[in-house]
């Protein structure tokens, strides 16, 4: 979706889109994906918010200084270790993260790798918080998109929360999109 929107924006002169069809996708980082990175309901995959965050500070350069200004303590120490590590796949991470928050709160319930002050922010939706920020920099949903756009998901989806592709939808429509549909896949 980001390609798509960049192509669309900031490069008609050179390609013309006919049509996209991202699949599920997180397209709402400062609603949807905010919510699910401090929910109360397990999430198997904390490694991508490790990977998002390290995304950011790698593109923006002002995320933190230390792991441990975003992470806890024994968490920054598992995350740079991967960083350290050649060969530490997805996977790994994952699971480490799981194991860990499974120990400390019984749950993998990836809100309680973060600093608590952090996770007060992201509730809130303090604007002054640099990942709140970001995260609203990076939404994806609020565009209107000229190429025909269909956007695929699956209710079972146990990575990325399917109402990113059904609220990206709404919005878009509601902005004027000519041709934009989110289509379950089951």
């Amino acid at each position: 979706m980001a390609a798509f929107k960049a192509l669309e924006e900031n490069h008609k002169d050179e390609f013309t889109v006919t049509a996209a069809a991202p699949m599920s996708g997180p397209y709402n980082l400062s609603g949807t994906m905010r919510s699910n990175a401090i929910s109360d309901e397990e999430y198997f995959f904390p490694g991508y918010l490790v990977y998002q965050v390290r995304g950011y500070q790698e593109v923006y350069g002002d995320i933190y200084e230390k792991m441990s200004d975003i992470f806890k303590p024994k968490y920054a120490a598992v995350i740079e270790n991967f960083d350290n590590q050649e060969d530490f796949p997805m996977a790994a991470l994952h699971d480490t993260l799981i194991t860990l928050l499974t120990e400390e709160v019984g749950a993998s319930l990836p809100r309680y790798m973060f600093r608590d002050e952090l996770v007060e922010a992201v509730i809130a939706n303090d604007t002054n918080n640099r990942i709140v920020q970001v995260w609203t920099e990076n939404n994806l949903y609020d565009w209107v998109p000229e190429a025909p756009t269909k956007l695929y998901y699956c209710e079972a989806d146990e990575q990325v929360p399917f109402e990113n592709a059904t609220f990206t939808d709404s919005i878009m429509n509601a902005n004027g999109a000519a041709s934009v549909l989110s289509l379950s896949m089951g």
